[in-house]
């Protein structure tokens, strides 16, 4: 049957209003859609009530445009007529998922009797995540509405997203419209609290917080922090009321969309959350993502799957008498509908609305009427029942639809290109569509009815017609603003490559990936500017070829993917050589010295920037000015500090520091004295150094340089702490979490966790020092092996030896062995140093002291952790009589103590002072050194040296009591 139109009382009062209020302010359609940046042809079905319920964002838009005070826009808001008091969203009739179905469902008996099991149990407290598969027009779609109907009875908070072919690319799309309903549903706290609370949400609601700063999500792990923001709103509303997520057309979803999907349905497992996805089974392979979504759930027992297969002869029977209710159905009737449809309700449809249209089927005097059955052709196929409805539209309405095909299920009139159309008529073939039924009108697009519908359309497209429709497309997307431009950058490109234009498709690829790149989409990123590595490949485009390498390289620097990063950044270096092109050149080899030093490939990395930096001096354009040139500065430093050469890596952050105030990049400035404030520690400079990184967190935080400042916070923090200032240390590890969330670097937060857990042990806050040992420990493990992956299980080793624990402390020190470098920051000592404590509480000084002889012979073998090297080695050999070389080394704990400015370290170096005068027999020079050791630790305060120190005292008055 034809659709009837979609124009309402409700929308003649929203489409009087805009009109009034655009007279009112003098402006044309025209004059107001440039105003308001959306479509000519958007406001005008708006005004002609075409159009019934417009985004949110889109009256906020009209409203600006107008400029209209706080009465006229509420008036304007009000006739939009999109939300309840208790502000939930009106749903629509129609046929998508999100609209309340216009009829009642048929059949499907056993799948609504499974839904409402699994609807029970999620309102229970039992997460349940249900996928509906099957064939194209089977309905799926229909049976999702079904379960949002039973939901929103079961007092349900319900909330939707749509999946379209033409957006597969585009990260989120489902997500937006489903978050932004559950914001604008939520209870006033929460949906008020989202911006502070879950700041990493702004990216699912760009329509709800359109002036929110987007973080730059460029960090290894940032998706996991969007993860987390999404499951902590949807926990939050469900402890007040149960929710329901529902997702069409998952086949057509993006990677970073199911991934989000499958970490909420993990992390909610025990929450009153029902997720429901529909996709279609037979168009995904075993490794599409909708399929690893479905095995990963599957694997835990969280997800349900229900087949919807095809209705048998009886159930076609019901669908047909709902649809012709005026007359009992004939089994002759039924009987040809379903040999052809063969029980597929869209095609069902389709033939009872074709066979009406011819006049096969018709209603005389308020019956159903129909012809000699033996004289009815039914059409074979569902493309050729949408055809025979097609041709039954003037030829300018059949134009506009196929050309309509190319843009997709969903698309906006202003996007529909034909040669010499007027808007007079595209208003009426679009119309004329919308009166037949094959287009319906949602929030502010045109839908075809369903996706077969556009998909016969356009595989009716010629081969030359379809490259010139997407040709003309692209070319119209391209010329659009920035922002749309920036937002379609995906589907421009498809347009452009499937138009025949691939050099222009180029960079779109680039912007798209990007976008991907920056909403947490690191492997969509990764396949978009992979696939114009491959069209500027195909072109020649040389230049291209080396942006895109280099774009590449930096996601998988970020991503902890450092051979891959190695790879490609070195062909983008090539590529810029080849070309002449010195400032990107410049910046990418700085990139691969930082990957490579990240890999612990120090050697190799100081090799190439040698070559670079020789090659460069004998070029004119190698100069301080040259643009690039504090990047490759600082990344040489950075492998100097990777080989231990302290003085030449100060002097690269020296260099790096002023081309950077040359070039005006603060962030790499701040990155210098960051490096440059680490290797001062080396230099027995600890005031140089604190002075020195608190200016890089001060230069990077007016930057807004946030991994800088994470970098800077951690080796302050680090430095304090040994210093003894236990307090400001913790102010600064909470700020060093809290800048690494935001930024969402997975790696440095294991780093931050673990140092503020070592700072915790020391104040001895053991269980919140565990906690964040621990989750270090879990970060480190999930991302790839790194320069500084040993750090996290080293600490967490330290608090399980102080607990007692001796194996799980030796397991971590093992564990901590297997990073990647051991010399830079001298970690290697510092292991072998703690490992040598546990020989030690063993009684095994002998293999103790043989562990530390490597870094015994010179006064400062590792520069920073030389004073607990000492005391370690001490105890050793005072444990074996030994006590001349004790009483040396400890001399030489207490001289570095006190050019490192190490008070913890120190403390100890002194109680083990005290224990050497005991053993020569010196009781008041023992007590003296314990006493001033314990009233140092009491300062600070830090509770295991005193306890320790306070043993120590405990022993000698029960050896003089005895004595006495």
């Amino acid at each position: 049957m034809p659709a009837q139109s979609s124009r309402t009382p409700s929308a003649s009062a929203f489409a009087a209003v805009l009109r009034r209020q655009r007279e009112s302010a003098g402006v044309t359609q025209a004059e107001l859609a440039v105003r308001a940046g959306i479509g000519v042809r958007t406001v005008s079905n708006l005004e002609r009530g075409i159009n019934t319920s417009p985004y949110p964002s889109t009256v906020r838009l009209l409203a600006d445009a107008l400029g209209l005070p706080d009465g006229a826009r509420g008036d304007l808001l009000a006739a939009a007529g999109r939300r309840t008091g208790s502000g939930e969203a009106v749903p629509l009739t129609g046929g998508f998922l999100g609209a309340v179905p216009s009829t009642r469902l048929v059949a499907r008996d056993a799948e609504c009797s499974a839904i409402t099991g699994f609807l029970a149990a999620a309102a229970a407290g039992e997460t349940s995540v249900v996928l509906l598969a099957g064939e194209p027009g089977i309905g799926k779609t229909r049976l999702a509405q079904e379960a949002t109907v039973y939901a929103a009875e079961q007092g349900f908070l319900v909330a939707s997203g749509r999946c379209y072919e033409q957006q597969s690319e585009t990260p989120f799309v489902p997500l937006f419209e489903a978050f932004g309903a559950l914001h604008a549903a939520a209870p006033t706290a929460v949906g008020a609290g989202v911006a502070e609370r879950w700041p990493a949400l702004v990216t699912l609601l760009p329509d709800q917080f359109p002036a929110a700063e987007q973080p730059a999500w460029t960090s290894p792990d940032a998706a996991q922090l969007l993860h987390r923001a999404a499951t902590g709103l949807v926990r939050e509303i469900a402890e007040q009321r149960p929710v329901a997520l529902l997702f069409d057309d998952l086949h057509w979803a993006d990677d970073a969309t199911l991934e989000l999907l499958t970490h909420l349905a993990l992390q909610t497992t025990n929450d009153r959350v029902l997720l429901l996805g529909t996709y279609r089974d037979a168009e995904v392979s075993s490794e599409h993502p909708v399929r690893r979504l479905a095995h990963a759930l599957h694997r835990e027992r969280l997800s349900r799957a229900i087949t919807v297969g095809r209705l048998d002869r009886d159930e076609t029977a019901r669908l047909i008498a709902q649809r012709l209710p005026a007359d009992p159905v004939s089994a002759e009737l039924t009987d040809l509908v379903h040999r052809h449809s063969d029980g597929n309700p869209f095609f069902t449809g389709e033939i009872l609305t074709s066979l009406i249209e011819r006049g096969d089927l018709a209603v005389v005097d308020g019956a159903w009427v129909c012809r000699e059955l033996t004289a009815i052709e039914a059409p074979e196929h569902v493309s050729e029942v949408i055809n025979q409805r097609v041709a039954r539209l003037s030829p300018t309405a059949r134009g506009v639809l196929e050309a309509a095909s190319v843009l997709g299920t969903v698309f906006d009139p202003d996007d529909v290109w034909i040669d010499d159309l007027g808007e007079d008529q595209l208003e009426e073939s679009l119309d004329a569509a919308v009166d037949s039924g094959l287009l319906t009108v949602t929030d502010d697009r045109y839908a075809f009815d369903h996706s077969l519908t556009q998909q016969a359309l356009y595989a009716g497209l010629s081969p030359v017609r379809r490259r010139r429709l997407h040709r003309a497309v692209g070319e119209l997307l391209a010329g659009r603003p920035p922002a749309v431009r920036r937002r379609r950058s995906a589907e421009i490109a498809r347009h452009l490559e499937t138009g025949g234009l691939p050099d222009q498709a180029i960079r779109f690829l680039e912007l798209a990936g990007d976008v991907a790149a920056g909403v947490y989409s690191q492997d969509e990123a990764v396949r978009l500017y992979s696939h114009a590595v491959a069209l500027a490949e195909e072109v020649g485009d040389e230049a291209a070829v080396a942006a895109g390498f280099e774009r590449l390289g930096q996601v998988e620097l970020t991503t902890a993917r450092y051979d891959d990063a190695v790879d490609h950044l070195v062909r983008a270096a090539e590529g810029y050589r080849r070309t002449g092109q010195v400032e990107p050149r410049l910046r990418v080899e700085g990139l691969i010295a930082e990957a490579q030093h990240r890999r612990g490939e120090g050697e190799e990395a100081a090799l190439r920037l040698d070559e670079v930096v020789a090659e460069l001096e004998e070029s004119t354009a190698a100069d301080d000015r040259a643009p690039g040139g504090a990047a490759l500065a600082l990344g040489l430093a950075r492998v100097r500090l990777s080989l231990g050469q302290h003085q030449l890596c100060l002097e690269a952050t020296d260099r790096a520091a002023k081309l950077a105030r040359r070039e005006g990049s603060a962030a790499v400035e701040a990155d210098a004295y960051s490096v440059a404030g680490t290797v001062l520690l080396f230099q027995d400079r600890p005031d140089d150094a604190v002075s020195t990184l608190e200016r890089a967190i001060a230069l990077a935080t007016r930057a807004e340089a946030l991994t800088v400042e994470s970098g800077a916070t951690l080796a302050l923090q680090w430095t304090v702490t040994m210093r003894g200032d236990l307090e400001r240390a913790r102010t600064l590890g909470e700020r060093g979490l809290e800048i690494t969330r935001r930024a969402g670097n997975a790696d440095m937060e294991a780093l931050h966790s673990a140092n503020f857990g070592l700072t915790l042990f020391y104040s001895g806050d053991w269980d919140q020092a565990q906690v964040h040992l621990e989750h270090g420990m879990e970060l480190a493990r999930a991302g790839s092996p790194t320069l500084f992956s040993g750090i996290p299980p080293v600490y967490l080793g330290v608090l399980r030896a102080g607990q007692g624990d001796a194996d799980a402390a030796r397991a971590s020190y093992d564990e901590a062995a297997t990073a990647p470098d051991l010399q830079t920051f001298a970690f290697a000592g510092y292991l072998e140093a703690r490992r040598a404590e546990l020989d030690l509480r063993d009684g095994d000084p002998a293999s103790a002291l043989a562990r530390l002889e490597p870094w015994l012979g010179d006064e400062s073998p590792t520069r920073i952790h030389d004073v607990m090297l000492f005391v370690a080695a001490a105890e050793a050999c005072l444990g074996r009589g030994d006590l001349d070389r004790a009483e040396d080394l400890v001399a030489r704990a207490l001289r570095r103590a006190a050019a490192t400015r190490n008070e913890l370290d120190g403390i100890d170096a002194q109680r083990v002072q005290g224990r050497c005068a005991l053993a020569r027999g010196r009781h008041g020079e023992a007590r003296a050194a314990w006493e001033a050791a314990h009233a140092r630790a009491s300062a600070v305060p830090y509770p295991g040296a005193v306890a320790r120190v306070q043993d120590e005292l405990t022993g000698l008055d029960r050896d003089e009591s005895d004595t006495a």
